[in-house]
């Protein structure tokens, strides 16, 4: 059954749309999912998450309470599968269960890493048994205390105008999400940064798997990269 959801009434088009397949234009957009923090060390995190992940991603990630948020950047450095868990709908949910490797951590943050895990901790000086190098001390978390896990999605563009474009994705987007989101144009130059609001999303018919077809707005656009969205439309 084809699904379609759609705001486009009340997203006027003001702007003539160009077709954009053939031209190899990339949106990301920035993700956002919750993660169970199992513990935390100087140098990384053992995490639990429902979302895939690979060894060599990079993440960010942050950790939050009611005293304290701040993100850290971090690679998977292993991942192993971790069973399943049913969601709100009673559909099995795979979970992984990985290694995160903390990378150019400031100052200020690693300050605050160490009150984190002081705070919200408990020492574990059991040795960890893998082919991993031993790190440092770790503290187990309590399971009450917030992290988020960051990750970033490519998508290809079809069609553009300068208010917005039309984009391709394997998973379907709710109406009015707003996320920080990228374009790269064809130059290959810094890549044009925004906020996206999700004004349709419409599943495309005929496909073996799910895909759909997502329409967002720029909003809060720099004025310089407004300006280099119009010079290449004026170039279509």
């Amino acid at each position: 059954m084809q699904v379609e959801y759609s705001l486009m009434n009340t997203w006027t088009r003001r702007y003539e749309r160009f077709a954009v397949e053939d031209m190899a234009l990339q949106a990301k957009t920035l993700f956002a999912t919750e993660i169970e923090l199992l513990d935390v060390s100087m140098t990384g995190a053992c995490i639990i998450a429902k979302k895939s992940l690979k060894t060599g991603d990079q993440h960010l990630l942050k950790l939050h309470n009611k005293e304290m948020a701040f993100t850290l950047q971090g690679v998977v450095v292993w991942v192993t599968f971790g069973g399943s868990v049913k969601n709100v709908r009673e559909e099995a949910v795979p979970v992984y269960r990985a290694g995160v490797m903390f990378k150019n951590i400031s100052s200020d943050k690693l300050v605050k890493l160490k009150d984190f895990m002081r705070t919200f901790g408990i020492p574990d000086g059991e040795k960890v048994l893998d082919e991993y190098p031993p790190t440092a001390l770790r503290f187990r978390i309590n399971a009450t205390e917030g992290a988020v896990l960051y990750y970033y999605k490519t998508s290809p563009v079809k069609k553009i105008s300068l208010s917005g474009m039309l984009m391709e994705g394997y998973n379907g987007i709710k109406l009015e999400w707003r996320a920080p989101m990228a374009l790269f144009l064809p130059n290959g130059n810094a890549p044009l940064k925004f906020r996206g609001r999700v004004a349709s999303c419409i599943e495309i018919p005929g496909r073996r798997s799910k895909h759909y077809d997502i329409g967002v707005e720029f909003l809060d656009m720099p004025e310089d990269d407004r300006s280099r969205l119009s010079e290449f439309l004026h170039l279509l």
